[in-house]
């Protein structure tokens, strides 16, 4: 199997349409360089390498998609594959007709007749695939393939179109914060400023100047109006009885006469506080 050659001036810095653009080329150029003599059957190793360029071809187109025209792909997409189609049916009879060439010289000679009759089976489809190889190349040379490929390669080299930048959002206005409302004493505090009749002629009123308006005191939103406070309910007089001492403490038939008797405490009225 041929070696696949090296793309010239093919490195990581290169765009991706420009490494489509060599690689399609040096590709296309290396399938056709192929095709020469490839209808000889007495070398088989040119088919296989022209079948594996194919091979290389088609995968190069397709990792490239993006980079052509998709019709002038697509179309160079299936005469490739037909190509590489009769290829591969040139290629099976090739490869049986070198297996049973080993294996006659390896039985005995008496079964060499019957290896030889089961050869010239597989070489007749050997020349039908041969024929129809033949067909496929020469369509491709009518349709101009080598240049469709060229073409395909010189498409990559337009220059991409650049994106329409997208507009600009407009900044959202920012909110203004409401002016504070002026608190004035007097006609200003309706929003007019009732303008001031001049003084007469001869009014001292009107030399002496006006004295400076004092600023208010800035109002608390959140101070609460004084109230009076109500004063508490008067509470019940409660009346409690008034007992006396010598009541309270009156002998008893247990009580012993002979001791003296407590001295009378001072009658309190609690109920009179």
């Amino acid at each position: 199997m041929a070696k696949a050659r090296d793309i010239p001036g093919l490195h990581a810095d290169l765009s991706y349409r420009e490494a489509a653009a060599r690689t399609v080329e040096v590709r296309g150029r290396e399938l056709f360089d192929h095709a020469d003599n490839v209808l000889d059957t007495s070398d088989i190793e040119r088919v296989h390498d022209m079948r594996v360029a194919t091979r290389r071809l088609r995968a190069v187109l397709e990792i490239y998609e993006p980079c052509f025209p998709r019709k002038q792909l697509r179309d160079v997409l299936n005469d490739v594959k037909d190509l590489a189609d009769a290829l591969g049916e040139r290629r099976d009879p090739d490869v049986q007709l070198a297996q049973l060439d080993e294996f006659a010289a390896a039985v005995k000679p008496a079964d060499r007749p019957g290896v030889e009759l089961f050869a010239e089976r597989v070489r007749s489809e050997q020349g039908s695939a041969n024929a129809a190889l033949a067909a496929a190349i020469a369509e491709l040379e009518d349709s101009d393939l080598r240049g469709r490929l060229a073409a395909l390669a010189a498409s990559t080299a337009a220059p991409e179109p650049e994106p329409e930048p997208e507009p600009e959002a407009e900044p959202e206005p920012e909110a203004q914060p409401e002016p504070a409302a002026e608190e004035h004493d007097g006609p200003a505090a309706t929003g007019t400023d009732a303008p001031s009749e001049p003084a007469p002629w001869g009014d001292s009123l009107a030399e002496e100047p006006a004295p400076p308006i004092e600023p208010a005191a800035p109002e608390d939103r959140f101070a609460r109006p004084e109230q009076p406070v109500p004063p508490p309910p008067a509470q019940p007089a409660v009346s409690r009885p008034s007992t006396s001492w010598p009541e309270r403490t009156a002998p008893s038939e247990y009580d012993d006469p002979t001791e003296p008797a407590p001295p009378v405490e001072p009658t309190h009225d609690w109920g009179a506080q």
